[in-house]
């Protein structure tokens, strides 16, 4: 009996009926609808697709929903901004001006002074690096050290700055309600980005028990540093882990993300 499950991410060339009944055939047990991209009404449509695959083909797909979780990204642009080492970039989340400089709009909400002159800034998964040289009231500036294009809805990650989040993220608790109107009950996983503590992962279940989710098994994505350092609690307190390399891979050295994989490994 095979006791390893294979979840597989499904995204817009992967959510069609034909392509996930092949996913299954190929060994998916676990379809992650990653909530981070699209919207809720094509994630729900991709829900039901699993649901009438299950009933027609006798199939039993389970469902993982990867809520985002306290998350920055930048904000919309008209075209992607070419950066180059050296040059001064503001990020900012009101309308600005900058002089002989670059100004690119992101939305995080919490308070600017967390974050450092000094502190790196990594954009697009680590694609590019900014260096923050001082910060206003709603806004960053950074000097390029590894320049790329900016896009659109990219990552922003501040690992240095201890950020100024809510316990849980707002967009969270609204997807939990949008799919408690329509589908309650039916994820088998719901993976929580970005907890820092148990408390975090604690307020995560109540607001699933509250919403008709209380079958679900919560999944604690250690992502974040001090995910971490509280590693011990957050194993207490959800039902599983999920270690999230890539975004670990930025916040510390990528040898060192390896070595936390076995942090959550049972010792006996």
């Amino acid at each position: 009996m095979r006791k390893i499950g294979i979840i597989a991410t499904l995204g817009p060339s992967s959510s069609q009926k034909r392509k996930i009944l092949e996913l299954s055939r190929a060994g998916m047990d676990i379809a992650r609808i990653n909530f981070s991209h699209g919207t809720n009404r094509e994630h729900l449509k991709t829900i039901r697709k699993i649901f009438e695959l299950n009933k027609t083909h006798e199939k039993k797909i389970r469902i993982m929903v990867d809520l985002k979780g306290n998350r920055i990204r930048i904000g919309n642009l008209k075209k992607s901004v070419k950066i180059k080492r050296g040059e001064i970039v503001f990020l900012h989340r009101k309308p600005f001006r900058a002089w002989r400089a670059k100004a690119v709009p992101f939305d995080y909400r919490g308070k600017i002074n967390q974050i450092k002159k000094g502190h790196f800034i990594y954009i697009d998964d680590g694609n590019i690096c900014l260096q923050v040289k001082s910060a206003g009231e709603d806004f960053v500036k950074t000097k390029v050290v590894t320049g790329n294009s900016i896009k659109s809805n990219k990552g922003v990650n501040i690992p240095q700055a201890d950020l100024d989040f809510p316990p849980l993220a707002p967009e969270d608790i609204e997807d939990i309600k949008f799919l408690s109107a329509f589908v309650a009950g039916a994820p088998s996983y719901i993976a929580h980005s970005f907890p820092r503590s148990a408390g975090e992962v604690e307020k995560m279940r109540r607001i699933l028990n509250a919403n008709g989710f209380s079958n679900a098994k919560l999944v604690a994505k250690i992502e974040a540093i001090q995910g971490v350092k509280n590693i011990d609690e957050i194993i207490k307190a959800a039902d599983m882990i999920m270690v999230a390399r890539g975004d670990m891979g930025i916040s510390f050295p990528v040898w060192e993300a390896v070595s936390y994989t076995h942090l959550t490994l049972p010792t006996n």
